[in-house]
């Protein structure tokens, strides 16, 4: 079995994220474990989710790949049941669809609202409408140009249930994906819309198979059971036809242009890059602007507190006002260099070299130096003389001078 995918996933807010992947291993041994398709839906109004659903992604393929088990549909719903159980993950609202296509069988597991979609030759039907917070499981046989669509519950709300059956009728899968895509981008918000459609074809073009006739149902049997922690598991339909809203009549396939499909894949492939490279810088600068805001209000918060024990202390210890001060001045250079509200933070350092002059730090005392003796001789009031190192100083306390002569040299400042 080979298969043709198209995903559709619109443009998410930053509390969101969708992605489709799909895996198969390497190894001989684990190829019985088949081939996995997901759709994956996250929400998270605290924090972006985009990385959280990297490492979602990444489990899901670890464990169901990693099981001894061989029933495939045990093995699925283990898987999410361990991914709901997760402590990590429980602050997220989580929407998951997987499918695994194992020979000519096929296994479905969803944990949440995401929905699957059947079509096959003449009926289109919904096989599993997702459950909050619920796993639900079905499996069946596959045919050649069976078509799986999985869904998110917006995709449905948005495009419709109408369109959508217009829109699988056409032969062409080239046409199917140009239709929805041109949908999902005239959408207003595009936020949580995705979907994967799946073509299967039998890797062998000779082998006859029975025609389904339009009024034969395709049983989808449950394989859910309860686990050991009693998870509850919400039961599948019984058949495509208990849930099928309608039938429709579709043709045999045709063939499409695979040079049109491949530069359609790249031109998706190259706007899904763009858009992820623009949502992770604009992200980091949010963080960095979020980081900086709590770092200064942190900082703010510190300093008027020393402000207010500077008011306090400065007429009772000058010394400790001033140590104060110094470290008040610190905080202030810790501010700046955030480039947060500079307009706030040169006014606390205006009030910081205030209470510095104030208090009388040598840090903003620059005394001014004089080479004149008239001022020395003019009215002078000296109180105190003193002689020291050659030097003479002269000390005048009602002009608030300090005057200093050295005979020697016959200088005077």
């Amino acid at each position: 079995m080979h298969f043709l995918c198209r995903s559709f996933i619109g443009k998410n807010n930053l509390e969101s994220w969708s992605q489709y992947w799909e895996n198969e291993p390497d190894d001989e041994i684990k190829l019985t474990k088949g081939h996995l398709f997901g759709l994956i839906n996250l929400k998270n109004k605290q924090e972006e989710p985009i990385s959280i659903g990297h490492d979602i992604i990444s489990e899901i393929n670890q464990l169901y790949f990693s099981q001894e088990s061989n029933d495939v549909s045990l093995n699925l719903k283990n898987t999410l049941i361990t991914i709901s159980q997760n402590q990590i993950f429980l602050n997220y609202q989580i929407d998951l669809a997987l499918v695994v296509v194992s020979g000519n069988q096929v296994f479905l597991s969803t944990f949440g609202t995401n929905n699957c979609i059947l079509q096959r030759n003449n009926q289109i039907s919904l096989l599993i409408e997702g459950k909050d917070k619920q796993i639900v499981s079905s499996c069946g046989s596959l045919t050649d140009n069976d078509r799986l669509l999985l869904t998110s519950v917006k995709f449905l709300e948005t495009i419709t249930w109408d369109k959508i059956k217009t829109i699988l009728v056409d032969t062409n899968i080239q046409n199917i994906e140009e239709n929805f895509i041109s949908l999902l981008y005239s959408a207003s918000d595009q936020n949580q819309i995705s979907a994967v459609l799946i073509e299967c074809h039998q890797d062998n073009q000779n082998i006859i198979t029975e025609p389904v006739d339009k009024t034969d149902e395709v049983i989808i049997n449950d394989k859910t059971q309860e686990s050991q922690n009693n998870t509850e598991v919400i039961p599948p339909t019984s058949s495509i036809n208990q849930k099928k809203p309608d039938s429709i009549f579709v043709h045999h396939q045709s063939n499409f242009k695979v040079s049109r499909r491949k530069k359609t894949q790249l031109i998706l492939a190259i706007i899904l890059i763009i858009g992820l490279s623009i949502s992770i810088y604009y992200g980091n600068q949010k963080n960095k602007t979020i980081k900086a805001e709590s770092s200064f209000i942190s900082l703010k918060t510190e300093l008027e507190l020393k402000l207010n024990n500077i008011n306090t202390v400065k007429g009772l210890d000058i010394n400790a006002a001033v140590e104060i001060a110094k470290e008040a001045k610190k905080i202030v250079d810790q501010m700046n260099n955030l480039n947060v509200h500079q307009q706030e933070i040169s006014q606390y350092k205006s009030q910081i070299d205030t209470l510095l002059f104030q208090t009388g730090s040598d840090e903003n005392v620059n005394p001014q130096a004089v080479q004149d003796t008239s001022f020395i001789v003019s009215q002078p009031q000296f109180s105190r003389l003193y002689f020291f190192n050659d030097n003479l100083y002269l000390l005048d306390p009602s002009k608030g001078r300090l005057d200093i002569l050295n005979p020697q040299k016959k200088s005077n400042s």
